[in-house]
């Protein structure tokens, strides 16, 4: 492999990696003999690690980001589509990026965008990150169920919003006027909701229960990682943080219901 951007286990004993530069997609078994490779048309976006899910029943979910789409697949080895979902895109003004001689366009910060996962029940929470709503939606496009917070987006103004126009070389003006009230959205296997409101080390989560009642905010004993994302188990979030000279540990936390 020549870039491998992701992997997921698929039970029974399906192992599936991703290869962003190569645009392929391959299962080994559980003693890693290759089962099949199939060819993907991945477009010229990237994103580590690539978004895959598997759900209750079993099912294979994969981002495909040249057409904005999530697609849900069947049991491996095979990778036949059962069903797809485009994802609704909201459009953004772009600026201009170098870093190492590569330029690159990048959204103006705090732009609003559409943020989804993959639930356990297959089916897809989407949110606009300017605004505290999570949408709960099947592959048909029914909203089953909408999780709100009455919480709007603080303002981006004074030092802060001068220090990042000066970061991005973007006029102060130009910046929009609220932050995201948003960052990230992640559903346990439980059926909990956990949303991640900080941009780069999370500090708080905000979470829900498998009913969409709210349950206030968790603050893990140690900040985690934004990159790559956690993992949400039933009662437990897997991580990486840093030590004090930088170093990553994977560390697993316990939910305790009620403190």
């Amino acid at each position: 492999m020549r870039w491998l951007a992701g992997i997921t286990w698929q039970p029974p004993g399906y192992l599936w990696a991703i290869d962003a530069i190569r645009d392929r997609f391959t299962v080994f078994d559980s003693l890693g003999t290759v089962l099949a490779t199939h060819p993907l048309q991945l477009g010229r976006s990237a994103s580590l690690p690539w978004p895959m899910w598997v759900d209750a029943e079993r099912s294979l979910h994969l981002w495909l980001p040249a057409t904005r789409s999530i697609v849900k697949y069947g049991v491996g080895p095979g990778l036949d589509s059962l069903a797809s979902l485009q994802v609704p895109e909201i459009p953004q003004e772009m600026y201009t990026t170098q870093s190492g001689g590569i330029t690159a366009l990048s959204p103006i910060p705090y732009s609003p965008d559409i943020r989804w996962t993959v639930g356990p029940t297959g089916n897809v929470w989407l949110a606009d990150n300017s605004v505290f709503a999570l949408h709960e939606t099947t592959y048909g496009g029914d909203t089953l169920r909408t999780l709100e917070l009455d919480r709007r987006a603080p303002r981006l103004e004074g030092r802060e919003r001068d220090s990042l126009a000066t970061a991005t070389g973007i006029a102060a003006r130009s910046l929009p006027a609220r932050k995201t009230v948003l960052q990230w959205i992640h559903a346990a296997t439980d059926g909990w909701v956990w949303v991640q409101t900080d941009r780069r080390v999370i500090r708080t989560w905000d979470v829900f229960d498998e009913h969409g009642q709210y349950l206030g905010r968790v603050t893990p004993p140690v900040p985690i990682e934004r990159n790559p994302f956690p993992v949400f188990g039933t009662g437990t979030v897997t991580g990486v943080t840093l030590g004090e000279l930088g170093e990553p540990y994977v560390v697993q936390l316990h939910v305790i219901p009620g403190q």
